[in-house]
């Protein structure tokens, strides 16, 4: 038992350090290539902090349990939505972008329908391949409106700011590393954890596994808000959780075609994301207050006191 906390500890540590220098590096890469730093992190930091989530979902499915694989990207996207954006918002007003924060709010709601269609009447490999096919689209559309950002929304942010040096590149993806061996650890020791105390396989994926995959997004989203950088935290969330639908789930579609596949926390997954998009249209230039946080993590709570309960 103690080697098992020596690892999910050592985790975390390097989780933490990881994630404070990934953030910092982000933006000054962003100014260096001239993108705004909310498109370096519904890209890079989003897939970087994604990464746990994939190792998870794709060792089970590849090992036939779809149900533990969908529980954790289904459970990782409520966490994203339900708590992490929300105490991101306590650390620091968090003010919502008026234009590509809306678009990918937009975009994240799409393909969480198209996931929940996927995973009742169309799961199939043609369907999986197509999800992916998503992922690249959405990857090189975020470039695009980054590059065509730097003349009119990011100019001014540009002008305030000097460019980085040399070595900015190289210390992204040494934390960016740490970031993904951090999760990979404390993933693998709170999986030991959930073994030792004999819970469920549905508790850990929709819960606990959901919740530790997706601590990469937690610590990276904390930090960028404390350091006053909301679009890195905002960019983040959502481009996390386009990930995990459209890259992580393809993966799983591909990899277990057949049977169609009713989750029960499909309910919660759409009703989340139908309640932050709208969240963010009603708050659009500005920040939320913090009885708004406080309304989405009473939702979380909710959404985990049902997800445990049938294990009591």
């Amino acid at each position: 038992m103690e080697s098992i906390w020596l690892l999910f500890l050592v985790g975390v540590g390097l989780l933490l350090v990881a994630a404070d220098t990934l953030v910092k590096a982000a933006e000054h890469w962003a100014l260096k290539i001239r993108l705004s730093p909310l498109i370096i992190g519904s890209t890079l930091l989003a897939l970087g902090t994604s990464l746990p989530e994939l190792t998870v979902s794709l060792i089970a499915s590849l090992q036939g349990d779809v149900d533990l694989a969908l529980s954790n990207i289904i459970g990782s996207n409520i966490t994203n939505l339900l708590l992490v954006l929300p105490l991101a918002a306590l650390v620091s007003p968090l003010r919502i972008g008026t234009t590509k924060t809306q678009r990918n709010g937009w975009i994240m709601l799409l393909v969480t329908g198209i996931f929940v269609v996927v995973t009742a009447w169309w799961w199939t490999a043609l369907a999986g391949w197509g999800l992916i096919l998503g992922a690249v689209g959405f990857t090189c559309l975020e470039y695009w409106w980054g590059v065509n950002g730097r003349t009119h929304e990011d100019k001014q942010q540009f002008k305030r700011k000097e460019r980085s040096n040399t070595h900015t590149l190289a210390l992204l993806v040494i934390a960016l590393v740490g970031v993904v061996i951090g999760g990979v650890l404390t993933v693998r020791g709170a999986e030991a954890l959930a073994l030792s105390w004999g819970l469920t396989t549905s508790l850990v994926g929709l819960t606990l596994v959901a919740l530790v995959t997706s601590l990469p997004e937690i610590v990276v989203a904390l930090t960028s808000s404390w350091q006053k950088e909301a679009k890195l935290a905002e960019g983040s969330i959502l481009g996390s959780n386009i990930y995990n639908i459209l890259l992580i789930g393809g993966l799983i579609v591909i990899t277990s075609a057949g049977e169609k596949q009713l989750h029960p926390g499909l309910i919660g997954f759409s009703l989340s994301a139908v309640a932050v998009v709208w969240l963010l249209r009603q708050y659009c230039g500005r920040a939320w207050p913090k009885y708004v946080s406080g309304l989405l993590l009473g939702a979380y709570g909710v959404f985990a006191w049902f997800s445990l309960r049938p294990s009591f």
